[in-house]
């Protein structure tokens, strides 16, 4: 261990430097090896079953070491299994998904989505972990965290089969509406049964996370949009780190989720679906 400044300088960019080149790699990668039809699926699957793991009773009591090292041996098993998979799946970069909700209108509507979604988790996870009444009903005791897992991978995989049928703006719509009432019934105080509050919260949060693995991948290549690496970039670097800390930051700052902050989220996600339906009437005529 060291207290040098230096040092958590290059380990911060070391890591973020990484694991934001894996995240976007994440992208082409599910469209070489699965079929576009069932992206959204195993999109679903593989979220799902990460949050199941990362809940297990004896995987989150770890220590961070441990939780570290169990994370690597993972990484290179599925590396691994990737390097094993047929190619015969890929298919034409500019052959539209049937059922997807392609054109370029949808790439900015659904960003906006996704940065709220993330601002909200990440305020909603900071104020868990820093409140011990809190932690204690969203994953205090074993029969918790299962829970928790078995929610995560079940609406990891509704996810992933509704965006294989075109409702990605729903899947985020019903996310939206799932962590705001998580993130009230949390932090009303219902004592006894704020564990309810935990299953919003945790449902919320795989439902978008699939979406947030599956959806550039699910459009492809589009004539007129920028490369699928480009628009994965673009959408982890600001519905996924920006607005992280962004979330952090408010709760940190405000040691709650402000009401205003829950309204204005709700807004966005109303205006968004309005915005799109206007599109839609308006392609349709």
């Amino acid at each position: 261990m060291t207290n040098r400044l230096e040092v958590f300088v290059g380990v911060g960019f070391g890591v973020g430097l990484f694991l934001g080149m894996l995240t976007v790699f994440v992208v082409p990668t599910l469209r070489l090896t699965i079929s576009a039809s069932k992206i959204g699926l195993w999109s679903g699957v593989g979220t799902g079953l990460a949050y199941f793991f990362s809940n297990l009773p004896w995987v989150f009591q770890m220590s961070p070491a441990m939780q570290c090292a169990f994370c690597g041996i993972v990484g290179l098993l599925g590396l691994f299994l990737v390097g094993t998979l047929p190619r015969d799946a890929m298919e034409s970069f500019e052959e539209p998904v049937p059922g997807s909700e392609n054109g370029k209108s949808f790439f900015g509507p659904t960003l906006v989505l996704f940065f709220f979604l993330v601002w909200l988790d990440s305020a909603a996870f900071y104020v868990i972990q820093e409140t011990d009444s809190l932690k204690a009903a969203a994953w205090g005791t074993p029969n918790r965290l299962w829970g928790n897992g078995l929610f995560h991978l079940f609406f990891g995989v509704v996810s992933g089969v509704m965006i294989d049928r075109g409702r990605l703006i729903g899947v985020l719509t019903i996310a939206m509406l799932f962590l705001v009432g998580g993130s009230l019934w949390l932090t009303g105080g219902y004592r006894d049964v704020a564990w309810l509050g935990a299953v919003f919260y945790v449902s919320g949060v795989s439902l978008y996370s699939t979406g947030l693995v599956a959806s550039i991948a699910k459009q492809g290549e589009m004539q007129g949009q920028w490369p699928m690496a480009k628009r994965a970039a673009l959408l982890f670097a600001l519905a996924g780190w920006v607005s992280s800390g962004m979330g952090i930051g408010m709760a940190r700052d405000l040691g709650t989720i402000p009401y205003l902050f829950l309204l204005v989220a709700l807004a966005a996600c109303l205006g968004v679906n309005l915005w799109l339906a206007r599109l839609v009437r308006r392609t349709a005529a």
